[in-house]
């Protein structure tokens, strides 16, 4: 069950009484709730929840500086999205930015009993065509196209910490996320490596979404049998006994850092980047060419449907265009809407 003192966090917002108490009751009864109810009954992480609450009330906030001192959560109407979408344009803030914020009131709206209140932001903005958002990579974010060694960087790591190093080495071989990574139950992880060739990730998940993650790889199953010897237990992660999931994400993150492992500085690359190598050596082991964001093109239609559908089961995803994410752009070839994916994914998993 997550854990939030709700009214001493609202208190620092300097919000009207009645509307602290009836955001204090919806964030109590609906915020442990994912926000795709419909497809899973599993309650969000307390980082996702805690996330949600602080834009939430950040966004009331704004909502006041701007003139509108609402009384009441249920007041919240269209104008008042609006207003808050011009105030964050004329402040800078970026359109990925802006669409999480209305994410957030969007389910807001719903616990409030307004669902389908707060449209796309592109409805709101001054400019809608500033707010068509690209879904695909416009740059490549692999370590490998900043000219950095991944293997290098871990060894470095692994002198100030074993474990950071490792769960590093996970995401490089695997493509986790870092919060899979954490969670990863390695022993239980090889066991299913040697019996199966296939990985179950399904602690951290986004959305809490599990997957299988096929190995093509010997040094996959390696990297797995290195890690079980840093499990806490046969069922536990490598976090060590005497830190909290938060307080190992803090670890984590100032051992990266000072490893220089930072989107602003030192080697200007971030833990996400080895998922995006990660993925892009798998796109290029089935069409036989780089992906699209590292010059690569002139597809086989076949192979490049098959690629990115792979990609993104490997990822976590169910739309085969969020292999863009990670790819580049990626469409010629791939038609929606055709009737051969039962075979498609019997090809896939005879390959995997």
């Amino acid at each position: 069950m997550i854990k939030l003192d709700y009214r001493d966090e609202l208190a620092r917002y300097g919000l009207p009484g009645r509307l602290r108490a009836e955001l204090e009751d919806l964030f109590r009864r609906h915020n442990h709730e994912s926000a795709k109810k419909r497809f899973t009954q599993k309650p969000v992480s307390y980082k996702t929840a805690y996330r949600r609450f602080v834009n939430l009330c950040a966004c009331f906030r704004d909502l006041h500086e701007i003139g509108y001192r609402l009384q009441s959560v249920y007041n919240l109407r269209e104008e008042h999205v609006r207003a808050l979408v011009r105030a964050w344009e004329a402040r800078g803030d970026a359109v990925g930015t802006i669409d999480n914020k209305l994410s957030y009131l969007r389910t807001l709206a719903a616990w409030a009993g307004k669902r389908g209140m707060v449209k796309e932001s592109r409805a709101y903005a001054s400019d809608p065509e500033a707010f068509r958002r690209t879904s695909y990579a416009k740059e490549d974010k692999s370590w490998e196209a900043k000219g950095v060694d991944p293997l290098d960087v871990i060894e470095r790591v692994s002198r100030l910490d074993r474990v950071v190093a490792m769960q590093l080495e996970l995401q490089w071989a695997l493509g986790l996320r870092v919060e899979e990574s954490f969670l990863l139950r390695p022993v239980q992880a090889l066991k299913q490596a040697l019996e199966r060739e296939r990985v179950r990730v399904e602690h951290g998940t986004k959305g809490g979404r599990p997957r299988e993650v096929s190995l093509d790889e010997v040094v996959q199953v390696e990297v797995l049998s290195r890690a079980a010897d840093l499990a806490v237990s046969a069922s536990g992660t490598m976090i060590p006994r005497k830190y909290t999931l938060e307080g190992w994400r803090n670890r984590y993150y100032y051992v990266v850092r000072r490893s220089g492992i930072s989107r602003e500085e030192g080697l200007k690359v971030t833990s996400h980047g080895l998922r995006h190598q990660y993925l892009q050596r798998m796109f290029e082991r089935i069409t036989g060419r780089p992906a699209p964001v590292k010059g690569g093109g002139g597809y086989d239609p076949g192979l490049l449907e098959l690629a990115m559908r792979e990609v993104v089961e490997r990822a976590g995803h169910s739309d085969p265009y969020k292999a863009g994410a990670y790819l580049g752009p990626l469409v010629e070839g791939l038609k929606r809407g055709r009737g051969d994916d039962r075979g498609l994914q019997a090809e896939i998993e005879s390959r995997a």
